[in-house]
Order: structure tokens, then sequence, then C-alpha cells
């Protein structure tokens, strides 16, 4: 698997429209790409989906836009109150 250090312009604008998100393009062993968004740890427990798969950009921007806005982060039922 390789990961594009050079985005494409379209892969730049979802990085900043969706900034809750690590947005990349990755391909596999025969070279097709793959394009994946996982949620950054400063937003977790939003009810955003934690990973997201797609075919391409649009496809993705389509799935991530979606799932609405991010809401604030709620407390994590396994964290230790003090």
């Amino acid at each position: 698997m390789t990961y594009e250090l050079n985005p494409s312009a379209a892969l730049y604008r979802a990085r900043r429209e969706f900034t809750h998100y690590e947005l990349m393009k990755v391909h596999d062993s025969s070279g097709s790409p793959e394009y994946i968004a996982v949620l950054k740890p400063n937003a977790l427990h939003t009810g955003h989906a934690v990973l997201v798969c797609a075919g391409d950009v649009d496809e993705l921007r389509a799935v991530l836009r979606a799932q609405g806005p991010p809401r604030l982060p709620r407390r994590s039922e396994h964290r230790a109150r003090g």
C-alpha cells in the first residue's frame, strides 16, 4: 500500500472541507486507488463514522457530507472520572 504525499486538487479541497478527518488516497499492490477518511482523535464520540472508504473523492465527500457537521464530543463511558 502506498500513500500519496502530493494530493490532487480535489483531495486537497476535501481535506480543507472535512478538517475533522484525515483524508488520503492509497493504492494497493495492483495499483488500484481507494480514498480513505479516518476520524481524528479529537473528533471521537461525535457520532461520525471512524473510517470511511470510497472509490473516488466525490463519493467520499458525498458520504462525509451526509453525516452533517461534527457535533461536540461526548464523554466516553469508559473514561475514568476523577
